[in-house]
């Protein structure tokens, strides 16, 4: 049974701490981890999140910061390359660069880690050297393929330059000749169906011998390839359909490559992931300028100088204790007086602490691990069951003490 239920959570707006965590958060892994961040009722996962905060505040304020950046979420990519699919240059641009993020962090997190928690986590992390040097050789950028990615796509490369340099140096000829130009509609060289053409005015195209290939909406322009350059142009097609089966053998042999490495390529990201999240819990706790309680084995509960981490400056700090001489707690006044938020600080620091977030309050603060964390806030009415504003806290309370 989780420790809280949605209506408790949106009560005591859990969702709001969630969204300042998902903030700090520098990757899509980090920020995905943030967002499904839950409150426990194991002793040894609040202990063991509460020492990773602290870890991360510890590495933070020695000015310390991992170089996260260039990682993004490729584990769609990795899947499609484990189905035996081909990835594109944009996706293995997108590898290459969270291969090499992960790279940068393993050397960051084993030099400047300092404490076994984060010398350890990078330890952990795989290397690809093979990969990574394969990927950087073919993938220039987002898209761009090497030239020199294979010896076959260098040469298929040079001869496109060398037929469109040659059809170019024709059509650029006809267009400066004087016999020409009367013929044109404008005295250019364009492109359509990746065929280098010419604007003809209609009423001369028996002037320009070739194929027409398009007209202009009008009809008045005729886009021709003169047939001086249309066997150039079939033979720059012909090298050009090579070149993308070329294209494709590359990133097929490269998403292989890839499909390879899928298992250490999965555990890379969940490392990236586990540490952007553990930093953005250290940012947060710094942020609000909080601490890690003690705990409390036999049920007591402590809050010096606590503020409510969703009021920023405007928190008006207190100090509450409840389990030990008293088990009941009766806070009264009069209107817009505080305490409703009182409530809500109370239950939004357990949650944060069961977490494994810090809170808002002195260190010396204490809270017992909590099975489970009821509230009843606010005038809440249910239209739906004919119930007034009295009766559906009763029902809501009822259920309360049930459980």
């Amino acid at each position: 049974m989780p420790i809280a239920s949605e209506k408790t959570k949106n009560m005591l707006e859990w969702e709001k701490i969630i969204e300042k965590l998902t903030s700090h958060a520098d990757t899509p892994l980090g920020k995905e981890l943030c967002r499904s961040l839950e409150p426990s009722q194991d002793i040894n996962e609040v202990k063991s999140g509460q020492t990773a905060t602290s870890e991360a505040v510890g590495l933070l304020c020695r000015g310390a910061h991992a170089p996260l950046g260039g990682i993004s979420d490729i584990r769609p990519f990795i899947v499609l390359a484990q189905r035996g699919g081909t990835l594109s240059t944009p996706a293995l641009y997108n590898v290459r660069c969270s291969l090499e993020a992960g790279r940068k962090v393993r050397t960051f997190l084993l030099l400047e880690g300092k404490t076994s928690f984060f010398i350890d986590m990078g330890a952990s992390m795989p290397l690809f050297p093979e990969l990574q040097s394969e990927l950087e050789r073919c993938i220039l950028g987002p898209d761009e393929l090497a030239d020199k990615a294979s010896p076959v796509l260098f040469r298929l490369r040079r001869e496109i330059v060398r037929l469109e340099n040659q059809i170019r140096e024709h059509l650029d000829g006809m267009v400066r000749s004087p016999t020409t130009q009367k013929y044109l509609q404008e005295p250019l060289v364009t492109m359509r169906d990746d065929r280098y053409v010419l604007p003809v005015k209609h009423e001369f195209r028996q002037q320009v011998p070739g194929v027409v290939h398009d007209q202009s909406a009008s009809g008045a322009t005729l886009f021709i390839e003169p047939f001086i350059t249309f066997e150039l142009g079939n033979r720059l097609r012909e090298v050009r359909s090579q070149e993308e089966r070329e294209v494709e053998r590359i990133l097929t042999n490269l998403s292989l490559q890839v499909a390879e490495k899928a298992d250490q390529i999965e555990s890379l990201l969940v490392q990236l992931g586990k540490l952007d999240f553990v930093l953005a819990k250290g940012k947060l706790a710094l942020a609000l300028q909080a601490s890690p309680p003690r705990l409390s084995d036999d049920g007591y509960l402590e809050l010096r100088q606590a503020r409510n981490p969703l009021l920023d400056q405007a928190a008006v700090p207190v100090t509450i204790w409840l389990g030990r001489s008293f088990r009941t707690l009766v806070v009264t006044g009069p209107n817009t007086g505080g305490k409703t938020v009182l409530l809500k600080t109370i239950g939004l620091l357990v949650l944060m602490h069961q977490a494994g977030l810090h809170i808002p309050a002195q260190a010396d603060s204490e809270l017992p691990i909590f099975k489970q964390i009821f509230c009843d806030i606010g005038d809440e009415q249910s239209i739906e069951q004919s119930l007034s504003t009295f009766s559906a806290h009763m029902t809501n309370i009822i259920s309360i003490l049930q459980s």
